[in-house]
């Protein structure tokens, strides 16, 4: 057994073989990040984080100082910049405009092997032009924010996980979540939501959140983002400082939160602060939205008190702050323009500026921080600090100019791993929120199924009546669907009902948009056949009043529908009085 002292001697030995070698073969320290970790060390110790030896940290640290101080200030914004993007826009992004970070939206996503390749070719190009791997980002967070359900079955979202309140559940989601970017070559998860959804009429997070109890979003968060750290996939958490206490959508206009500073840090930080102090959680984007309490003047992504003295001070986050979208989102766009905002976000203390707008504007923002350092309005230390922490991040998850992409499962076992797992916690999830008059189970009688519009379904099986009832007839024989519009009459509707023995109300309305169903819910709440599935957020009780029979799936995927008339019927056991609602 060596003691202390010699361990350290030897590890400084080794350390210093390993510059030796690696000097002498050539290694290119400032064009390639991904050889910093000579000997791979940046590998999973644990479920709890990424570790180098800290003899091979330092040194990397040393060579991250050494790429900065030998970037250009415009390769030094570049790296501080995530955008959208088209295909053939790629070699000019990256070999003009030096841009580091990536977004696919579905527009960037047509099947697996053109992911791939669309992958590969954002790694080949950095590799020839940037001095790190690119950021290669995507939205899949499950549910209503799910980029890749052309490729892989989809999973509900998050507030069915948290219903569910599995540790080791969320672990496999994230850690399966990871498996999935990791297979297409993507990098970094803008996921998962830690928002606290205390706001019943917020049109924007609800199912996107594991719920309203800060201690449950900790929890499921934190398990989520070990399982996606065990296939080194980055994971940013959003949206700081919280967003789920809000009435309004950011991307039309600017919501407030008028909640007092304690209450916002007890409960919209609590989970952001959770996962900083318990797993040095790596990134954080910013929210939308002002918070009167914390900064009377400026929204949080452009607020130096929140982003720089409540996250970086307070809570002690080191790690990167990447701002929510300033290019198209309203609640930044009407109060400037993206070039003003892009500078006043960097002194604010973000590190990374997400743009989702055109090329025009994309150079015209970059030209205007460039502007701004050469002025001295940013200092370029302050630039410096930013492209520190991005690089750090990079070589900590040993991001890689190689291939990304590796052949380690089929893409038919991983999608029937995706479809297993989604019902499983589609199942487990649902949970009967009332059965006072005894309704469920229901035998196999005369049934009405009312469903919305089936073009605002975002499950592709189910954007025709044909195939909602191909799969509906799988577990129901004597039943028929009717698809409500907008602007149908209520009384036609519970006419056509009186005909049934059962009527089901499948309500995938958000909470902003109840208020076309208010007069047909109202009459149902309180009849005897009626029974209502919640498949977004189960907040109907709130807004209208209780139910005497309604469960909640929380999704409006065909397997959340299935397994909910499979639980109607008796068939799956249901969870009883779980989702309590406490809304001030």
């Amino acid at each position: 057994m060596f003691t202390k002292k010699q361990k350290w001697i030897l590890v400084m030995i080794i350390s210093l073989v390993l510059i030796f070698v690696m000097r002498l073969n050539g290694i290119d320290f400032r064009r390639n990040i991904g050889e910093i970790n000579g000997d791979k060390s940046g590998t999973i110790a644990d479920k709890n984080d990424i570790n180098v030896d800290d003899a091979l940290k330092d040194i990397s640290k040393d060579k991250i100082n050494q790429i900065i101080q030998g970037m250009s200030l415009e390769e030094k914004i570049g790296q501080m910049i995530m955008v959208s993007f088209q295909s053939d826009q790629i070699d000019e992004f990256i070999g003009d405009k030096k841009i580091g970070g990536y977004i696919l939206f579905s527009h960037n996503i047509q099947n697996y092997d053109q992911v791939r390749e669309l992958t590969r070719k954002i790694n080949e190009k950095s590799k020839q032009s940037l001095v790190a791997p690119s950021f290669i980002a995507i939205d899949q967070e499950g549910g209503i924010v799910s980029r890749l359900d052309s490729i892989f079955h989809p999973f509900p979202g998050n507030m069915a996980l948290g219903a569910v309140r599995d540790i080791e559940l969320a672990y496999k989601q994230g850690k399966i979540t990871g498996k999935m970017l990791s297979y297409l070559g993507i990098n970094l998860n803008l996921a998962p939501v830690v928002d606290v959804n205390t706001n019943p009429e917020n049109p924007v997070i609800g199912t996107r959140s594991f719920g309203e109890n800060p201690e449950k979003i900790a929890e499921m968060a934190t398990a989520f983002v070990l399982g996606q750290r065990s296939t080194k996939t980055i994971s940013c958490i959003k949206h700081f400082p919280g967003h789920g206490n809000t009435d309004k959508d950011s991307h039309f206009e600017l919501p407030t939160i008028y909640s007092c500073e304690k209450t916002v840090r007890s409960v919209d930080m609590m989970p952001f602060e959770r996962l900083i102090e318990e797993i040095q959680i790596e990134m954080i984007m910013t929210a939308h939205i002002k918070v009167p309490s914390l900064d009377k003047e400026y929204p949080a992504t452009l607020s130096r008190k929140i982003l720089t003295d409540e996250l970086r001070g307070r809570m002690g986050f080191d790690g990167v702050i990447i701002t929510d979208d300033i290019g198209s989102m309203k609640a930044i766009t009407l109060l400037m323009g993206t070039e003003v905002a892009a500078v006043k976000s960097i002194k604010a203390g973000a590190d990374i500026i997400l743009l989702v707008t055109t090329a025009e504007k994309i150079e015209s923002t970059i030209d205007n921080i460039v502007v701004a350092v050469n002025s001295g309005e940013i200092s370029e230390v302050r630039i410096d600090e930013s492209v520190r922490r991005i690089l750090e991040l990079k070589q900590r998850f040993d991001l890689s100019h190689e291939e990304a992409v590796k052949e380690e499962i089929s893409h038919s076992s991983l999608y029937e791993i995706t479809r297993v797992h989604s019902n499983r916690v589609s199942k487990r999830a649902i949970t009967q929120i009332s059965n006072e008059r005894g309704q469920i189970p229901i035998d196999d009688v005369k049934t009405l199924l009312l469903f919305h519009t089936p073009i605002k379904y975002k499950d592709s099986l189910i954007r025709d009546s044909e195939g909602l009832v191909k799969h509906i007839g799988k577990n129901l024989s004597n039943f028929d669907v009717l698809f409500i519009e907008d602007e149908d009459d209520a009384n036609m509707i519970i006419e056509k009902s009186l005909t049934y023995d059962t009527t089901i109300l499948f309500s995938s309305k958000r909470s902003s948009r109840w208020s076309d169903l208010f007069e047909l819910l109202s009459h149902f709440r309180n009849k005897n056949n009626f029974i209502l599935v919640s498949i977004a957020e189960p907040y109907e009780s709130v807004i209208i009043g209780g139910f005497p029979t309604q469960i909640a799936v929380y999704s409006n995927q065909i397997t959340s529908i299935s397994n909910s008339i499979r639980a109607i019927r008796g068939e799956i056991e249901m969870k009883s009085n779980h989702h309590q609602l406490h809304f001030e």
